[in-house]
């Protein structure tokens, strides 16, 4: 440069080639011919796959291009590497005839479900986001809680206004390479303030995690032999691809559901957790040591014994009712009525149990009513068995005063999208424990997935998953359990074994 006698430090050793134009959703002219906007599809025509790198600084232009991006593969193809700066909800002028009719929260939505669906074809490899927070001094900006309140920001308050980010195409990147195919999820947010599981709900926050990151390694919970765990579960990947096939939206979908099922709420805020087998519960949300009038638990899917129920019966004294219509009367006391009921305190306890003479363990301090139904989309007789709705039952309870379980073995899909799409019945309950099944084949559910190929009907069950985010925080699940419990290196040492409906990119 000092040779050259350059003024300035801009210098290009390969060529280049400077182009008077802005990037857009159109080619046109704009501002009275003064200003040329042309597409990303224009300068793509005519390229070889993966042979363009890509950098987008458009202040908020962007978002428009992008749509028409992720709607063509052929063009996302081509694309080596994108890097980009995002900005949500800055109203750029080229955006307005796309978000005409729009409101505040339509636009950031249509903004983050852009973002969401270039993970279709790429991987993130980086972003801005901590630096920008390490800049982030709440403390002293906003001592009296006087700032605007940005269009989306975390969970723990910090602004996602503005920030970069960077993706590669995944045909450059094999995720055949055992650890350095593994995706985790962000762990919450510890020491920042969140909402109360009992409080008033958040409306309309969307508590996905943030788009996992590769990380080699993690460690089990120590010291807990309960099967569900709060906190963000270890998954460790399998060293070897273990399965037949590799159809690329089975691991997608599991990486969103795993994102859907991650717990983001911390012992802070819930005051604890309470464990107990499969169920992870926030100590906010249950019931003190005496009763409570106006809960009630719902035990949906009970089998022979339902030890959830008799835990809120003895443990929190709630009564509760227990709904089942497979189980042969004979082999459930719960359901035939046959257990002791409404004992009263320690009633169900050593020498009460001894004096008298209770043979078997089924035993209930606090009332409980059997009925025998199943839990369904809709009240109906199937196959000569009794379905009844959830809203059946929550009707006229008041505002988080039901603990619910379901297990109903693959039918609680459509049970619940009739709940998701109920404001008033989410509010109702104070907590929600489920077993769920993908890729199940219940026959209450034949009518709700007609017409959906495979894809289909899992995709469906992960968006409602997804859908009970808005509502309620996840507080724990048994996958961490389910992993430890998992060889795929033993069982399936030849990639013999069939590839699940839905699964972590580790396998």
């Amino acid at each position: 440069i000092e040779e050259r006698g350059l003024p300035i430090q801009q210098c290009y050793e390969t060529a280049y080639w400077p182009v008077r134009t802005c990037l857009g959703a159109k080619n046109e002219m704009r501002k009275g011919g003064e200003q040329r906007f042309e597409t990303l599809e224009t300068h793509l025509r005519g390229r070889g796959p993966l042979s363009t790198h890509v950098k987008m600084n458009l202040q908020g232009s962007e978002w428009s291009v992008l749509e028409q991006l992720i709607a063509s593969d052929e063009d996302q193809h081509k694309i080596r590497t994108l890097d980009m700066e995002v900005n949500f909800g800055s109203k750029a002028g080229s955006e307005v005839e796309a978000t005409n009719g729009l409101d505040i929260e339509g636009r950031v939505t249509r903004e983050v479900r852009i973002l969401e669906a270039l993970l279709k074809k790429f991987w993130v490899t980086g972003t801005t986001l901590e630096v920008s927070r390490m800049g982030w001094m709440p403390a002293s900006d906003c001592p009296t809680q006087q700032c605007r309140e940005p269009v989306v920001h975390t969970v723990g308050g910090f602004t996602l206004e503005r920030f970069d980010v960077s993706f590669v195409n995944k045909k450059l990147v094999n995720l055949d390479g055992g650890p350095a195919a593994a995706y985790a999820f962000a762990q919450p947010v510890q020491g920042l303030p969140m909402p109360s599981v009992v409080g008033a709900p958040v409306g309309g926050l969307d508590l996905r995690a943030p788009v996992p990151w590769p990380a080699v390694s993690c460690e089990y919970m120590k010291g807990n032999p309960q099967s569900s765990r709060p906190g963000r579960p270890c998954l460790p990947p399998a060293n070897v691809w273990p399965y037949e096939t590799r159809t690329p939206w089975k691991l997608e979908l599991g990486e969103r559901l795993l994102v859907a099922a991650t717990p983001a709420i911390g012992e802070g805020p819930c005051g604890g957790f309470e464990l107990f087998g499969d169920q992870s519960w926030c100590r906010k949300a249950l019931p003190s040591q005496s009763s409570q009038p106006g809960i009630l638990g719902l035990s949906f899917g009970i089998e022979e014994r339902d030890m959830w129920s008799e835990t809120f019966s003895n443990q929190f004294k709630t009564p509760t009712k227990v709904f089942d219509c497979f189980i042969p009367l004979e082999k459930s006391p719960p359901m035939s009525g046959t257990a002791p009921n409404a004992t009263g305190h320690a009633g169900c306890e050593g020498k009460a149990r001894e004096d008298r003479h209770l043979s078997f363990s089924h035993c209930y301090e606090t009332a409980y009513w059997p009925v025998r139904a199943c839990l369904g989309s809709n009240s109906e007789t199937l196959e000569g068995r009794t379905y009844e709705t959830l809203d059946t039952h929550l009707r006229g309870r008041q505002p988080l005063s039901a603990h619910v379980k379901i297990d109903v073995d693959g039918s609680e899909w459509s049970v619940l999208e009739r709940l998701i799409a109920s404001d008033e019945d989410m509010d109702k309950i104070r907590t929600l424990d489920m077993e769920v099944h993908f890729g199940f084949r219940a026959g209450s559910e034949r009518r709700a997935v007609e017409g959906l190929d495979a894809q289909g009907r899992i995709q469906r069950e992960v968006k409602l998953m997804e859908g009970l985010l808005r509502k309620f925080w996840v507080t724990g699940t048994t996958l961490e359990v389910h992993r430890m419990g998992w060889t795929p290196e033993t069982d399936c040492p030849k990639q013999t074994c069939r590839q699940p409906w839905v699964h972590t990119a580790g396998g």
